[in-house]
């Protein structure tokens, strides 16, 4: 059976009236697998199940024109580490900003490894201040009121 395509507004129609983005059908074909070395992981004292480590080396399937940001989403799930307390660094040293295209890293490419930093602060401690032997004033307070109705 022949199949019939036509793009129309960027969106190809089947013959089978599936609609399907043209850049989808694209995209599908090239991924590129990163690999992200655990670099250092600090997570502040928090206890997270996770099974990765400081040292281990991660596998992400991404587009490569996918940002440095979306890459950090991926491996917020992986690691249990938030994007603003990661930081994305190449083999050299040099830090990828956040917008920056996986394809336009300085020495990244398919199969090609970054480093993750992860510095999360240290939650702060909540203190807890006993409470005052105010009742008096709270007994006193509502013998003012006790003439006036309520709404």
């Amino acid at each position: 059976a022949e199949v019939v395509w036509s793009v129309i507004h960027g969106v190809v129609l089947g013959s089978s009236r599936r609609l399907r983005s043209a850049h989808s059908i694209g995209a599908m074909a090239e991924q590129w697998v990163v690999k992200v070395k655990i670099e250092t992981l600090d997570r502040g004292g928090v206890k997270v199940k996770n099974m990765w480590d400081a040292g281990q080396v991660v596998s992400v399937q991404i587009e490569p024109h996918a940002t440095i940001n979306m890459l950090k989403q991926r491996i917020a799930l992986l690691v249990s580490a938030h994007t603003k307390h990661q930081r994305i660094t190449n083999e050299a040293g040099l830090e990828f900003g956040d917008i920056t295209k996986l394809a336009d890293c300085e020495g990244l490419e398919n199969n090609g490894t970054v480093l993750l930093h992860v510095e999360q602060p240290k939650a702060e401690e909540k203190v807890i201040e006993p409470l005052s032997d105010d009742e008096e004033l709270w007994a006193g307070a509502a013998d003012d009121d006790a003439g006036e109705p309520m709404p």
